[in-house]
């Protein structure tokens, strides 16, 4: 591992255990003790990925992820004591790519990275542009027009709504997606999936209203019909 972290912790000896067993692995680590100062050493380098806590003083993680969510699609890992689903939810909602629930092993804190940053680098494929129809999807830049009319989405829809563009026309279960978007296994966990197949039909409707994009088949999934 050689990735460059970017960790906004506040407790000290949080930070100092993650800090120390991934700068053995090899990892370039910076520390920021607020949300302001997170935000501060993100806007000021380059990273490869975010681990976050939720509760900071000052800005709130919450705030934090959705600035950085404004304009990057780096990997983000929360990392808090909160264990309901409800917060998890909300945190995949705004773009975490995981979530990691105090008190953990820094075992599996390398495990999740590795993971994740396997999972991003899996997401860009080697062509650039795809065209269905009237739907273009720019693979680099994350980029997708309708009727070449911008479309802005999230990180977790714009690779749900790549998984549609390539399968069209086939049932595709909440596993499937679940396992293709997210990497892990699904463990009936339908609100992650619900809330990101909502937002993701919301924002395609406002720009071709007169048809349903995406489809539900009740009991199995979702369908992306093309011509």
């Amino acid at each position: 591992m050689n990735e460059r972290i970017l960790i906004i912790e506040d407790n000290a000896l949080v930070a100092t255990m993650l800090s120390s067993a991934l700068t053995l692995e090899g990892c370039k680590l910076t520390i920021a003790k607020s949300g302001e100062e997170g935000l501060t050493e993100f806007h000021g380098s380059s990273y490869d990925i975010v681990l976050l806590d939720i509760m900071l003083p000052g800005i709130s993680g919450e705030e934090v992820i959705k600035a950085i969510r404004s304009y990057s699609i780096v990997p983000i890992i929360i990392i808090s004591a909160k264990q309901s689903e409800v917060d998890k939810v909300v945190f995949f909602e705004l773009g975490a790519d995981d979530y990691i629930v105090k008190p953990f092993s820094v075992t599996e804190v390398m495990l999740r990275i590795k993971a994740v940053m396997n999972r991003n680098i899996r997401v860009i494929p080697e062509e650039k542009i795809l065209n269905v129809g009237d739907i273009e999807m720019n693979l680099n830049t994350h980029e997708v027009f309708i009727h070449h009319i911008p479309v802005t989405l999230r990180k977790k829809e714009f690779m749900i709504f790549h998984l549609f563009l390539t399968h069209p026309n086939l049932l595709l279960s909440k596993d499937f997606i679940f396992e293709r978007v997210w990497q892990d296994e699904y463990m009936n966990d339908v609100n992650i999936i619900n809330v990101h197949i909502c937002k993701l039909r919301d924002k395609l409707k406002k720009i071709s209203p007169e048809k349903e994009i995406i489809s539900t088949v009740r009991g199995f999934g979702y369908i992306f019909k093309t011509e």
